[in-house]
């Protein structure tokens, strides 16, 4: 898998998101993006989008459309924008997408619930000191109405600052977020955020005098898998089986994990971030067992995506200690 074409994207932080058929990544400082089609191995470039890229930028595939919102302009610009774009692939066109109620935020939460996205969390304004902040405004946007509509605020307890989240959505649209040990979910017929079953008290995580609280999640068959802990060490594992439990304790995961894909069966693929550069690891839901994959043949990175596309994994990008990494491998089991 070849470096994405796009030669004025360093340092600008990059958004790729896996769009049913190729990885979209979008935008540099011009405004170029770029499509990976893993059937033909190949780069395409998308037309220049409304917006120069912008970074630490909610985004999701609807089936549809790319939607991109909010973020800044580059790291470390305390100025955040409350709008956004959508690209739709197959017209090869972009749109833009009207502000936000919630007002400007970068680095925050977003889902597509089968009709809307749903975006919470993040920064108005930049920089907190070693910390993961996330505010407690929540939206969602319809893409048919071109609309927003404001949501009831996150709680406390999943929200404020110190450590990253995770949130999902259901089969039946249910969007579950797991922060802080806590794991909960929207109730649109209410506007309202439900705690679920408190999880079981794990071992107190190993962390670094800097570092928040990590948190990582995905959702395969009935299960609901939670990973959390220090930016070093273990990770622990948890459970939880939808929609209403019980909690059962699964096996840790030995690093921090950067992203995690649903794979064939009940394997789930995890990308973590190691001294040595990204290890790529296996995880076999009904054996709980992880099983570590040949080492991805690229240079040291953290922070990649990953992308289960059908027949390979996807691991792409991430970020040197000189800044984003745009290019990739890929695995077939």
């Amino acid at each position: 898998m070849s470096a994405v074409p796009l030669s004025s994207a360093r340092p600008v932080d990059v958004t790729a998101v896996w769009a049913g058929s190729e990885l979209l990544v979008c935008c540099d400082r011009n405004g170029s993006g770029a499509a990976y089609r893993p059937a033909d191995d190949r780069w395409d470039r998308l037309p220049d989008s409304p917006f120069p890229g912008r970074t630490s930028v909610a985004a999701v595939w609807t089936g549809r459309e790319v939607l991109l919102w909010g973020g800044t302009d580059a790291p470390g610009v305390s100025q955040a924008h409350a709008d956004g774009m959508a690209y739709d692939p197959a017209g090869r066109r972009w749109r833009v997408i009207p502000p936000a109620p919630i007002g400007p935020r970068f680095g925050s939460d977003a889902v597509w619930t089968g009709t809307e996205m749903l975006v919470w969390g993040g920064l108005p304004q930049c920089c907190a000191i070693d910390s993961v902040i996330h505010d407690p405004a929540a939206a969602a946007y319809d893409p048919v109405a071109n609309s927003w509509r404001r949501l009831a605020d996150v709680p406390p307890s999943w929200s404020g600052d110190d450590g990253s989240a995770a949130t999902l959505v259901q089969g039946n649209g249910r969007v579950w977020v797991w922060r802080r040990d806590h794991l909960g979910w929207y109730d649109a017929t209410q506007d309202r955020w439900v705690d679920a079953a408190p999880a079981p008290a794990l071992p107190a995580p190993e962390v670094l005098s800097t570092a928040d609280p990590a948190a990582a999640a995905v959702l395969s068959g009935d299960d609901l898998l939670v990973w959390t802990g220090g930016a070093s060490g273990d990770l622990h594992g948890l459970a939880y089986r939808l929609p209403d439990g019980p909690w059962r304790r699964i096996a840790d995961a030995h690093g921090y994990v950067d992203a995690l894909s649903v794979g064939p069966g009940d394997r789930v693929f995890a990308a973590l971030s190691a001294p040595g550069g990204t290890r790529v690891l296996d995880y076999r839901v009904a054996q709980d067992r992880w099983r570590e994959l040949d080492p991805p043949p690229l240079t040291m990175r953290r922070r990649v995506v990953t992308a289960w596309t059908g027949e390979e994994l996807l691991v792409w990008g991430g970020y040197s200690d000189t800044g984003p990494v745009l290019d990739g491998a890929v695995y077939r089991p």
